[in-house]
């Protein structure tokens, strides 16, 4: 479809209309909008009350260290005052010992081993009768391997039970 001449042919008016609507009115309408940004900042505190913003609450946290309770289980510190957290009460036969973390036996126990390879596990047996042991002279126990060595102080029992219960007591020589 063709169009007429009179709409195609640029004429003195088209030249003026296209003046206003490609350069003039966005000249105009930037002039107007920084008029309007004008009259928004002086009137902001009417309209946007400011916002008062008051000190918030440090948070607080805590380094990630965990103790050692007696039963084996491992407990971290808690908020606000970093502390560490209640151990969990010691359960009444059989606890866990020994193993391949070398879980230790709560005062008054000694750890009964499974097996007698270095990393055994075993539980935990009440203290029934301390007599039937001696708290070694020296300090260690000799342990050794020979024909003139007695062993009877070398089991596991006992030296659990020395550890426990001999203050001057520091182990077994091998």
């Amino acid at each position: 479809m063709t169009l007429p001449k009179e709409l195609t042919t640029v004429t003195p008016l088209s030249k003026t209309v296209a003046l206003i609507m490609f350069i003039l009115l966005p000249i105009i309408g930037f002039l107007f909008g920084m008029q309007y940004q004008s009259l928004m900042i002086d009137q902001a505190p009417i309209i946007n009350p400011p916002v008062i913003i008051s000190p918030t609450p440090k948070l607080l946290g805590c380094t990630m260290d965990a103790k050692i309770c007696p039963g084996g289980t491992a407990v971290g510190r808690t908020p606000p005052n970093c502390e560490f957290e209640k151990c969990p009460e010691v359960k009444a036969d059989p606890l866990f010992c020994g193993g391949i973390m070398g879980l230790s036996c709560p005062t008054g126990y000694y750890c009964k081993g499974e097996g007698d390879y270095p990393d055994a596990g075993g539980t935990c047996i009440k203290n029934k009768d301390t007599t039937q042991y001696i708290c070694p002279a020296s300090e260690y126990v000799n342990c050794m391997p020979g024909p003139d060595v007695s062993k009877t102080n070398c089991s596991n029992e006992f030296l659990q039970w020395a550890t426990a219960n001999c203050p001057n007591f520091k182990g077994a020589a091998y």
